[in-house]
């Protein structure tokens, strides 16, 4: 994978405006195959994720909110922005952004590292086992932000490892019991319980 940054140096425009942009070019074995082009203005690299599927699946970013996935072997794409963070004017709301997604092969889980905006670092977990299927917003189980929302600024939750039991995390242990509970509970609330 390359990348570079494509800046309008007429209007010195950050890298966040529609003309200005980080462009991401996806190689196999020296042959281009993908381009996709990230207006989000801070550097996040894309993931390759080998499935139990047998598939492989790019997830990469277009925009600082949401999510896109690129099914390798058919080349076909599917984008997702949540709908409160694509409005530009009063009823713009802040979500999740993603930072570090990690797989779990065993119950195809898909863990992210990531935050609101900086601050708390958390962990969402989402169903990953249709990865061509995008996961709205509201179906992403936060599993620190409770925890987190006590503390703010003092703890940061970051992944380890997945086991065919449980999520390892640097705050403790979930079990995946619990995260599919979670999981259950989230769906149609928003990701805050709204």
């Amino acid at each position: 994978m390359k990348s570079y940054d494509l800046i309008d140096e007429s209007t010195r425009k950050p890298l966040h405006v529609p003309d200005s942009a980080r462009i991401n070019r996806l190689y196999r074995k020296e042959a281009f195959i993908f381009e996709w082009r990230y207006t989000g203005g801070h550097d996040r690299r894309a993931s390759i994720i080998h499935h139990a599927n047998g598939k492989e699946y790019l997830v990469f970013y277009e925009n600082l909110y949401g999510y896109s996935v690129l099914d390798l072997t058919s080349m076909k794409t599917a984008n997702y922005i949540p709908r409160e963070s694509s409005i530009h004017d009063e009823r713009f709301e802040e979500t999740f952004i993603w930072v570090v997604p990690h797989y779990d092969p065993f119950n195809s889980l898909l863990a992210v590292e990531g935050c609101i905006w900086a601050a708390p670092y958390s962990i969402v977990v989402l169903d990953f086992s249709d990865p061509m299927q995008i996961i709205e917003a509201g179906r992403w189980a936060d599993l620190d932000y409770d925890r987190l929302r006590e503390v703010y600024n003092e703890t940061y939750d970051e992944f380890k490892a997945w086991t065919q039991d449980a999520l390892i995390c640097t705050n403790g242990i979930i079990s995946k019991k619990d995260i599919l509970k979670k999981i259950a509970q989230w769906r149609g609330y928003g990701i805050y319980g709204k």
